[in-house]
């Protein structure tokens, strides 16, 4: 009798521990990398990001990129939520847009680089960025139990955002107010390189070789972890990375720096994903690649670069996810991403926060200060889709290349203002990717209609405005049919 008993509380002792060991697979959390490029161009990869490969794709060796775009989706349309990084950046971590967070750009009047014109004052620029008392992504994934790590660029602000551990960051390397490698501030024999156990190591390896520590850090916790790998690499001074110049052996000098950090960079993801392969947890990890505005390159066949209001300017390579299928995982299921899938539907980076809080189990508990949307049926390829085609830009200063301006995309339109000359126009982007044929006056109705929107939502999040050098008065937009 009492072995009968022994061997039934063994029993029930084995499944209780099996149930228990369910539900916590069940209820684990997935790992994030979001890695993120600096003035990535949407051209920069041996992947093409268009209907077809183009010429500058046969440039440039990224195999990482295309082994992420095969594992998973990639985005024709995706776009960032301005043409400048900490504004960008800041939506990012916010799930605003740069209207309602206030940040256009950053580093304008405190540097020299704040322009006028004659007639025309930049916006008012909040050069602080992120403000004490902002719901941020990472400090709400940490409180659900995510490690969340910062590596590389942050540029989230002056003052007490150029900090990342004061934004729900746990930990952090190489990471402060700067928006760029300028300056040797790490160490190194050149802005490009790192002084690290004694030895020069490249920048982009040594963000790289942090990753990989806190990513078994985390493992070792038995820890979820948020990773914003954020590489300063193509970001001026374009030095060469000297690691893969043999690779270019007949390409100009300048070309060959240039396409030497870009593959840096993809090493770089290769060398994570295979990272996360080793300790077993790659079923459990989604990638993000992005960047965080345009490239200051050809951008072909868009029009434009960094720092403008053109396609060139917003729109970026993109590809998401999971380090290796396994559709019984729960998480997998509730986001399947198919792989080798193209997505020519847009979305901005603002989306982000609602997507991964939403993934992670978390809750924002301000949603209706949010602007970005949960686009998880987006990625999973549902034709269903709580993502509305609307999009709007506002950069309001003169570090612009065609000044101040303001843009909406709706479906396939695009209107653009141009604060200095007054000026509207208006793009079908399905039609014309370069922006090339001004269609303003040839749809005057929906020109009227784009503006109205653009110029409600502007009033609604309390815009500033550039403003009139005499009068010092603001100057929002005038409706195209006024003009």
């Amino acid at each position: 009798m009492l072995n009968h008993f022994i061997k039934s509380c063994t029993i029930l002792g084995t499944f209780l521990t099996l149930a228990g060991t369910q539900v916590s697979a069940q209820d684990k959390k997935p790992n994030i990398v979001f890695f993120i490029t600096d003035d990535y161009g949407w051209q920069d990869t041996s992947e093409p990001m268009w209907t077809e490969q183009t010429e500058l794709n046969k440039i440039f060796r990224t195999p990482n990129m295309e082994r992420l775009a095969d594992q998973g989706v990639k985005f024709t349309n995706a776009y960032t939520a301005s043409s400048v990084c900490a504004a960008s950046r800041i939506s990012i971590l916010t799930g605003q847009n740069p209207v309602r967070h206030g940040t256009t750009f950053i580093t304008g009047e405190r540097y020299g680089y704040a322009k006028n014109s004659k007639t025309l004052k930049s916006a008012k620029q909040d050069i602080e960025g992120i403000q004490q008392g902002d719901i941020l992504l990472p400090a709400l994934l940490k409180e659900t139990g995510y490690r969340t790590i910062c590596i590389g660029k942050a540029h989230f602000g002056m003052g007490f955002s150029a900090d990342p551990l004061n934004l729900g960051f746990d930990r952090k390397h190489y990471a402060n107010e700067s928006g760029s490698p300028i300056g040797r501030r790490f160490g190194g024999r050149d802005p490009y390189h790192v002084k690290r156990d004694g030895e020069q190591v490249h920048l982009s390896e040594a963000l790289t070789l942090e990753a990989k520590k806190e990513i078994s850090d985390a493992v070792k916790e038995e820890k979820p972890f948020f990773l914003y790998l954020s590489h300063y690499a193509i970001h001026t001074p374009i030095i060469e990375d000297k690691r893969f110049s043999k690779n270019y052996p007949n390409l100009d000098t300048k070309i060959r720096a240039y396409v030497t950090l870009v593959e840096g960079a993809d090493k770089s993801l290769g060398d994570v994903m295979d990272h996360i392969e080793k300790l077993g947890i790659a079923e459990d990890t989604l990638f993000i690649w992005t960047a965080d505005n345009g490239g200051l390159r050809s951008n072909a066949p868009m029009k434009g670069l960094k720092n403008d209001a053109y396609e060139g300017g917003h729109r970026i390579p993109n590809m998401v996810a999971w380090g290796a299928q396994d559709e019984t995982r729960v998480h997998q299921k509730r986001m399947p991403l198919k792989p080798g899938r193209v997505e020519n539907r847009p979305y901005i980076h603002q989306d982000w926060m609602p997507t991964l809080l939403s993934l992670a189990g978390a809750q924002h508990p301000k949603p209706d200060l949010l602007d970005g949307y949960d686009i998880t049926e987006l990625l999973s390829g549902k034709d269903i889709d709580s993502r509305p085609n609307l999009f709007f830009w506002h950069e309001p200063n003169f570090w612009m290349r065609s000044g101040p301006e303001s843009s909406i995309r709706e479906g396939k339109w695009k209107l653009i203002y141009f604060y200095a000359k007054q000026q509207w126009e208006l793009y079908d982007l399905n039609a014309d990717i370069g922006e090339k044929n001004n269609l303003l006056r040839k749809f005057p109705e929906i020109s009227d209609r784009l503006a109205r929107k653009l110029i409600k939502h502007l009033k609604d999040n309390k815009a500033n405005y550039p403003t009139d050098i005499k009068s010092g008065e603001e100057q929002p937009p005038l409706l195209p049919s006024s003009t």
